[in-house]
């Protein structure tokens, strides 16, 4: 056993327990200067005296000189005693930080050490094993050293990094999407809270990602292309109501094809591309603004601009006549445009309006209304030219106030906007896709900014702020952001954080506001009322909308916006929290709920990729076995399955295909491949689904309304009709979205499968509905787990046909476990896109979609039998349980 103390003097060390003990106690010892003069005893004895006028005889003063050199043998002694022990230490670098700091990482890598330690550190990691680790290579010179942006580019190879993209990176976590490095979700457990903000707060996303397309040229050609290639129907993107500026059209645009008479017109209702945002150039003719400050700062503080710093706007559309005094359209008027799309289809709709342009030019030249003009167009791709923020909530409006300091010598009506804007209760009181155009300060010079508040007048309710007056103008809507020769020296030309800090360091006051100067940068930005609303017409929508607004920012300005947006309070989102809000709103996210699109086969394949390495990965005790549970399509939805036009395959772990699963509109797709018409899938979407739905489901030929529908929004834009021999196989490839309300328990998830209640089973759940015997909570397929002899007990909510209840009994009489389930694979109508828990109705909410054919049949039987609505089954890939759920149309 090794000795507990010291060795004695004299002694020798004999284990390494006790060499390591005096090697510790050398270094600790503090050598003593021997003493010359008298003996031991005789100093021992001076040492026991006591003189009681010990001052005396002291010098009045004492030389710092003289005294270091009489004490300089201990002062050495102290110094090579605390290098000894301090080199002779049994506790490493890291071993010296406190728990609650330490990394298993630091015993190798310096850099994981305090800054204070690293010195040490480094010094104790061995010379092999630094070279080993690629720590050994030398620095490179001043000179050639790599700059940090270049670092940085390096890094963007294969994506690209937003603004705001280091910001992010710290605090969310981050995957590669469509292109981009985009964050995906907080780090924080923070979804319910980020709900809240969106129903009760603020919350901002950062989507400068989407693409940004500019069209430019005679206003005839741009509101000849856009017809072209937008969604034909509802109101056009180039009606009155829009290309004044004052508000957005959300509309879809298709692709373009050859028809049979050799014109090129939009392939409407086939060739989706996706949605996307269109907004017109407002140009304020009579009002005079500031002009905007200019960008060199040595002549911007000694030069005033001309005519006391404001100029008239040219007039682009009208040119006056001095004859006669009156206003008379130009030939040459040109306007401009910008298309907001989803970047995974920037491609495509470019492509899309390159033809379209074409097309419109070639029309105009053939026309004789327009003989003898010369007409042009532009279309360029602007998406690193502007920043996006997304903030919604209903305290967005405050948080916008609060944030953004609009410069002095506007328009008395954006005055009065802006007075309204703090009292807002809820964006939604102001017009949809509203547009408002203004100027601010940079927002660096007002931090920290501080939240608006509503302020009610006493002599109104106390609970009520004022209404929402501004009606949208084109003078309100104005703006220089979409000029170029004001957006890029904005950019080039903005003062660092450095120069703000310095300015800010050298007032007398902390924390004082600064005062803007001539050389400060005034930021034009514009502002557009966003809504994510139900988008169901059923009287069973009780969803509500999440209402906000649309901030665009020219390049350069993403990051000081954000921190002074972020210093108020407001939450951020990911692509989670986006696609959330949708959910919540009971809207439609794109590319996920947007099937028979590019966007989502691309969507659901990397989806598909992901989630089969996870399940490949588990033992196969342990996963889902797709062939016993009777999923035919697990990881990527056949949507051209579910409506005929292909053949079901085998099965995703590798077993066969049951001949007796067939699709369940095999018969009509036969009979129609027997006519020679071409089943060719389609998404049925818009503004007026709901009506045409409520329209054709009390026809005997449902088929003729919807090639009604199709040609009338057709020939709206001049597009050639569809013949009438394609009406059957329009009919059968139409796919419509619908919005599942989960009629009891259970939570439909992503690919969960949706059956159909047929003939056989509709009447035997629509007794029971009504006698109140179920609840429409769980809905067991035809047979469950049991153990044990004897027969099953009924419950109310099952059900089973006459044959499959037989079955059940000889099952549970020869003591079998495990009972054929009831669904087959011709029962199969549709899938489920998006399915979760909704928080705002607190229950499940789910988002798919069926067949046309199916969701009339389901709206027939439900009618005949008296039920409140059109009933499905739905379950989960991996589950045994099909539930009941209510079904009705999603516009949009």
């Amino acid at each position: 056993m090794p000795l507990k103390r010291a060795l004695e003097s004299g002694a020798e060390a004999t284990t390494s327990t006790q060499f390591k003990r005096a090697k510790l106690q050398q270094a600790r010892d503090i050598a003593v200067q021997p003493v010359a003069g008298p003996s031991t005893s005789n100093a021992a004895a001076s040492s026991r005296s006591v003189t009681f006028n010990s001052m005396q005889g002291l010098p009045s003063k004492l030389d710092v000189e003289k005294f270091v050199e009489s004490r300089e043998f201990e002062i050495k002694a102290m110094q090579q005693a605390q290098k000894n022990a301090s080199s002779s230490a049994t506790h490493r670098a890291w071993q010296e930080l406190p728990r609650h700091l330490r990394r298993r990482a630091a015993s190798h890598d310096v850099r994981r050490v305090p800054q204070r330690l690293r010195g040490k550190s480094a010094r104790e990691i061995d010379a092999m094993k630094r070279k080993a680790l690629g720590r050994a290579r030398p620095k490179r010179g001043k000179s050639a050293q790599i700059p940090r942006n270049i670092q940085l580019l390096k890094r963007q190879v294969n994506k690209r990094w937003l603004e705001t993209h280091m910001w992010h990176a710290k605090r969310m976590k981050m995957e590669n999407m469509w292109g981009f490095r985009l964050a995906v979700q907080p780090t924080e457990k923070s979804f319910r809270p980020s709900h809240r903000a969106a129903m009760h707060g603020a919350i901002l996303h950062d989507a400068s990602y989407f693409g940004l397309l500019e069209l430019h040229g005679s206003a005839p050609a741009v509101t000849r292309l856009l017809e072209i290639c937008c969604d034909p129907q509802g109101p056009s993107a180039s009606a009155p109501r829009f290309t004044t500026g004052v508000r957005t059209c959300d509309t879809a645009l298709y692709k373009l094809k050859r028809h049979d008479g050799g014109a090129i017109a939009s392939e409407y209702p086939c060739g989706l591309i996706g949605p996307a945002e269109v907004m017109w150039r407002a140009e304020d003719e009579d009002a005079e603004e500031e002009a905007p400050a200019p960008m060199d700062t040595a002549t911007s503080a000694t030069e005033p601009a001309a005519n006391g710093g404001k100029r008239k706007r040219k007039r682009k559309n009208k040119s006056i006549d001095k004859g006669k005094g009156k206003a008379q359209p130009e030939e040459a008027s040109t306007c401009t445009a910008w298309v907001r799309v989803h970047p995974t289809i920037l491609p495509d709709a470019l492509k899309a309006l390159k033809l379209a342009a074409s097309v419109a030019l070639d029309e105009l030249r053939q026309s004789s209304q327009h003989a003898g003009k010369e007409y042009a167009i532009e279309v360029a791709n602007l998406r690193d030219a502007v920043n996006v923020f997304e903030i919604m909530g209903p305290k967005s409006s405050q948080v916008l106030k609060g944030a953004l300091t609009p410069v002095e010598g506007q328009s008395k009506e954006f005055n009065e906007f802006w007075r309204q804007l703090g009292n807002l209760q809820s964006p939604a009181s102001v017009p949809g896709n509203m547009i408002v155009g203004f100027t601010v300060h940079d927002p660096r010079l007002n931090f920290p900014p501080r939240n608006a508040h509503a302020t009610i007048p006493p002599e109104t309710t106390p609970s009520l702020p004022e209404a929402f007056t501004k009606d949208p103008s084109p003078s309100l809507a104005s703006s220089t952001l979409w000029d170029p020769n004001v957006r890029v020296p904005l950019y080039t030309n903005k003062l660092t954080k450095k120069a703000i800090d310095a300015r800010r360091a050298q007032a007398s006051i902390p924390g004082t506001k600064l005062k803007p100067t001539p050389a400060d940068s005034r930021v034009p930005v514009m502002l557009i009322q966003r809504s994510a609303g139900p988008a169901s017409t059923s009287r069973d929508t009780d969803g509500s909308g999440i209402h906000g607004w649309t901030l665009i920012l020219p390049k350069g300005w993403a990051q000081p916006f954000l921190d002074t947006l972020i210093y108020t309070g407001t939450r951020i989102a990911g692509q989670r929290e986006r696609a959330a809000q949708f959910f919540e709103s009971g809207a439609a996210n794109f590319p996920s709920d947007y099937p028979l699109t590019g966007a989502y086969d691309e969507f659901a394949r990397e989806r598909a990729e992901r989630e089969k390495e996870r399940w490949g990965r588990r033992p196969p005790a342990k996963r889902a076995s797709w062939g016993k549970l009777g999923t035919r399509s697990p990881w990527v939805a056949d949507w051209g399955v579910v409506l005929g036009a292909d053949a079901p395959k085998g099965d995703a772990d590798g077993e066969g295909e049951d001949e007796d699963m067939i699709p369940a509109q095999r018969a009509e797709v036969e009979q129609a491949k027997k006519d020679g018409k071409e089943v060719k899938p389609w998404l049925l979407r818009g503004p007026h689904v709901a009506r045409l739905v409520t329209d054709a489901s009390g026809m005997l030929n449902p088929a003729s309304k919807v090639l009604e529908h199709v040609n009338a929004a057709r020939m709206k834009r001049d597009a050639p009709p569809l013949p009438r021999e394609a009406e059957d196989s329009l009919y059968v490839g139409a796919l419509v979205r619908v919005r599942m309300r989960m009629a009891g328990r259970g939570n439909a998830e992503a690919m969960a499968v949706v059956y159909e209640v047929g003939d056989g089973s509709i009447g035997k759940w629509a007794r029971e509905i009504r006698s109140g015997r179920i609840k429409l909570d769980e809905v067991p397929l035809g047979g469950e787990k049991k153990k044990g002899k004897g027969k099953r007990k009924q419950r109310p909510g099952d059900f089973t046909d006459e044959d499959e209840e037989e079955d059940a009994e000889e099952v549970a009489a020869s003591n079998e476990e495990d009972v054929e389930p009831d669904y087959k694979e011709d029962r199969i109508i549709g899938y489920v896109t998006t399915g979760s828990y909704s928080l705002s109705r607190g229950c499940a909410r789910a988002i798919g979609a069926i067949p046309l054919s199916a969701l009339l049949e389901a709206q027939d039987r439900a009618r005949a039998y008296g039920l409140p609505g059109p009933l499905v089954r739905v379950r989960n890939r991996d589950g045994q349980v099909a539930r009941l759920a209510y079904v009705d149309v999603l516009e949009g």
